[in-house]
């Protein structure tokens, strides 16, 4: 076999991984997605993490980013209970920018939430209105090793 054709093959190769780790990504993504659109899941999973035991499902008020679509993220589960914004985001990949794209998403919540409330004119008011305190976690299994962080 010549260099050129070992250097396809190579080629070839690289990008089959390639296409592996991304539908594989995908395929976590979404398994994460629906296991955690259930509210009793995303109950469970707020009760693991906030060590609370909290048994009602339809006290989650659940949120979702409208524009993600069109802005080229997903963010993966959000939800309002009592007065926490609890947003879970799952990543295979490591994102260095995760902080600002959470801070996009609760600007986004709370847009609409504020909105939903109809507290839009006292935005500007001399009263301090209240907002969802936002608990932001990404979950991360990628395989760069980054440790754990609680920042």
């Amino acid at each position: 076999m010549s260099d050129n054709e070992n250097k396809e093959i190579a080629s070839n190769e690289d990008e089959s991984i390639e296409m592996q780790i991304a539908a594989n990504r995908k395929v976590k993504d979404s398994i994460f997605c629906s296991l955690f659109r259930e509210k009793e899941n995303a109950l469970s999973l707020y009760n693991a993490v906030n060590r609370t035991s909290y048994t009602d499902p339809d006290e989650l008020d659940v949120q979702v980013v409208e524009n993600s679509v069109y802005m080229g993220y997903n963010e993966d589960n959000s939800f309002i209970i009592d007065s926490v914004l609890a947003m879970y985001e799952h990543q295979s990949t490591y994102n260095p920018n995760m902080p600002v794209r959470m801070l996009i998403y609760i600007a986004d919540v709370y847009k609409r939430y504020i909105e939903e409330h109809a507290i839009q004119n006292e935005l500007y008011g001399t009263r301090k209105i209240m907002l969802p305190a936002p608990q932001a976690i990404v979950f991360y299994n990628g395989l760069t090793d980054k440790g754990s962080s609680t920042s």
